[in-house]
């Protein structure tokens, strides 16, 4: 019975959390019902905008990276971590390999390849 109590009781509270600022109880049921934005970057590039817009159908554009090489995986413009390109059922999917440790130490869009090519 105690076991059973204690289950109850982490399930409760994974589903509430306090906020660090207020102090008030959130439910994080009404958070993962939020829809978000993800996306997967093969590469980057930099080119003159002359030649950007001079792209015609068929041009090749050389990212970054090698075919083989894993993706970046972003949530609403915060890098989640990286995965590989699948094609399932004839459609483009991505593999999560991993997963960065924690939500506040999401980097950036631009922070995360600020020195690199873009």
């Amino acid at each position: 019975m105690k076991d059973a109590l204690d289950e109850i009781e982490a399930q409760e509270a994974a589903a509430e959390r306090v906020r660090p600022d207020t102090g008030e109880r959130v439910s994080t049921d009404a958070v993962r019902a939020v829809s978000v934005r993800v996306w997967a970057e093969l590469g980057r590039t930099r080119m003159p905008v002359g030649q950007a817009v001079g792209l015609a159908t068929g041009a090749v554009v050389d990212l970054d990276r090698a075919p083989d090489d894993p993706v970046d995986l972003y949530i609403n413009g915060r890098l989640l971590g990286t995965g590989r390109l699948l094609l399932v059922e004839d459609e483009w999917a991505v593999r999560i390999e991993t997963v960065l440790p924690t939500a506040g130490a999401f980097p950036t869009v631009d922070s995360h390849h600020q020195g690199g090519t873009n």
